[in-house]
């Protein structure tokens, strides 16, 4: 089980702890845009966005090591390509903050809000995804509920 902490009361940044390992990385957003950055395991990895509705790009070695496409503006799905894998990150319910990660049909995991008003999260993540593809779903999901928020408010 993985939990999301920020790292301060208006922080962009977040620790990343397994709750059998401890702390496994960080990862935070960039103050313009929705580019970010991951460190997992002592590695570091950066998010973009392929322009401004493109698909958000997480890279790392050289190279790109998995990608997320936002099929819709008023949808709050994400589909993630990890070399031939593709994963699907929906909303849990209409209203609410957790999210599904979805191989096919079939759930492989969860993330949602520890408390209802704060913003730790838990995740359930199947160990056969990679550390980085793992922090790159957190960090989309956090996304997603920053975007929430702001359109809450």
């Amino acid at each position: 089980m993985l939990v999301v902490v920020p790292l301060g009361w208006f922080s962009r940044r977040y620790a990343v702890r397994d709750t059998s390992r401890g702390e496994i990385g960080e990862l935070g957003f960039a103050s313009l845009r929705e580019r970010g950055a991951l460190r997992v395991d002592g590695a570091e990895y950066q998010v973009s966005r392929e322009g401004l509705a493109g698909d958000f790009i997480l890279a790392g070695g050289g190279g790109s090591v998995a990608r997320a496409a936002k099929p819709s503006a008023f949808r709050r799905a994400l589909f993630l390509k990890v070399g031939d894998t593709e994963y699907a990150l929906r909303p849990e319910s209409a209203f609410g903050r957790g999210y599904l990660i979805l191989a096919g049909d079939t759930q492989v995991g969860r993330i949602a809000p520890l408390r209802r008003w704060g913003r730790t999260l838990e995740a359930d993540l199947p160990e056969q995804i990679a550390s980085p593809v793992r922090m790159f779903i957190l960090w989309l999901v956090l996304l997603m509920v920053r975007r929430q928020r702001a359109s809450d408010s």
